[in-house]
């Protein structure tokens, strides 16, 4: 019997943490929750090889469904000025159209009626200097708004900019294979959501993430 749902409207998630393959496996997880057909990219670095446990060395998303993207690549473009509408529409929309071009196509595809659809952004710890904290709230409005469960990973110290999210966890855990000893803080979330606020729980406490993660990793080392 499949998991409720953890998201079930247009929302937006930051995950932060210190490892970069244990984030992913954690987003993964909660992407999947929502459904199989989510969207994901993830900021790499020339040369760079994955970590031991990576989810995304696995194979396990299929091709279509995930990007790879350099941080020059994820540049803000200029865009048109708002120039209608209320002061926050008119942020949003102009938000909106300074993403990279890529960004704005995948944003373009999303369904406008039915369920949501995750778009999971990770290791967005490298493009944090190419997008301050200010202009982060109408970004991240703006992709919900059109019918998107934003899912970002943060492998580094969290930046002011994560509040513009509506819910912002901290996985405490360094190692994926040690999944059922690490635990969730919950810094903020909406009150109709499935974490609360001021609170931690372990992985294995939530469903949708304890299932994917124990077949894989048992209750100790991996398989």
């Amino acid at each position: 019997m499949p998991n409720p749902r953890l998201f079930v409207r247009p929302t937006s998630v930051f995950v932060s943490g210190t490892s970069r393959g244990f984030l992913n496996w954690v987003a993964y997880a909660l992407a999947l929750n929502s459904g199989p057909f989510f969207r994901w990219t993830d900021v790499r670095l020339r040369g760079e090889l994955f970590e031991p446990n990576d989810l995304l060395a696995r194979s396990l998303i299929p091709s279509d469904q995930l990007s790879f993207r350099y941080p020059e690549e994820l540049r803000p473009g200029a865009g048109p000025e708002a120039a209608s509408g209320s002061p926050r529409d008119s942020a949003e929309m102009a938000a909106l159209l300074r993403l990279p071009q890529s960004t704005r196509e995948t944003v373009a595809t999303l369904p406008s009626m039915g369920r949501p659809v995750p778009l999971v952004l990770s290791n967005a710890h490298r493009i944090v200097a190419l997008y301050p904290a200010p202009g982060i709230g109408p970004i991240v409005r703006a992709i919900v708004a059109a019918g998107a469960i934003l899912i970002v990973t943060f492998a580094d110290a969290p930046p002011d900019g994560r509040r513009a999210f509506e819910t912002v966890l901290h996985l405490r855990g360094s190692e994926v294979s040690e999944w059922t000893a690490a635990r969730f803080a919950v810094e903020q979330a909406p009150d109709d959501g499935s974490f609360r606020a001021g609170t931690e729980l372990r992985l294995s406490e939530v469903p949708a993430i304890a299932d994917v993660l124990r077949p894989i990793f048992g209750s100790g080392g991996p398989k």
